[in-house]
């Protein structure tokens, strides 16, 4: 039981690391069709516990666990440095991020079982 427990841990903690290199690597989908069939008690023990829940619609729960991806930013301009026009209206321009969010979703049946897992992206 012991080694089973290990085992879910960790192939959901690789998961989670690879899951923001690419959510359409087939070793991110293999580990996480991996975990269809096991207890929401087993993702929870091995992910920690999600950042928030919904319903699935069918008296199951859906467990999701956010992210945000920081990938830096593009520098801002002072008014002094800024490109015409902005420079002649005395208008500087902001930084602006290059991260996004993506969430992990896993679908659990009112039997505490997962049947379904999905990413998104926003």
């Amino acid at each position: 039981m012991k080694a089973s427990r290990l085992a879910v841990a960790t192939l959901i903690a690789s998961g989670v690391v690879l899951i923001g290199c690419s959510n359409n690597s087939k070793q991110v989908r293999d580990t996480f069709n991996a975990m269809i069939g096991h207890s929401e008690a087993e993702l929870i023990r091995a992910l920690g516990p999600p950042n928030r829940t919904a319903s699935d619609g069918d008296d199951g729960t859906v467990l999701i666990w956010d992210q945000y991806h920081d990938l830096g930013f593009i520098p801002g301009l002072g008014v002094s440095v800024a490109p015409l026009p902005y420079a002649a209206l005395g208008i500087s321009v902001p930084p602006k991020e290059l991260g996004y969010n993506e969430s992990l979703m896993f679908y659990v049946h009112p039997d505490g079982m997962v049947y379904y897992w999905r990413t998104q992206k926003s």
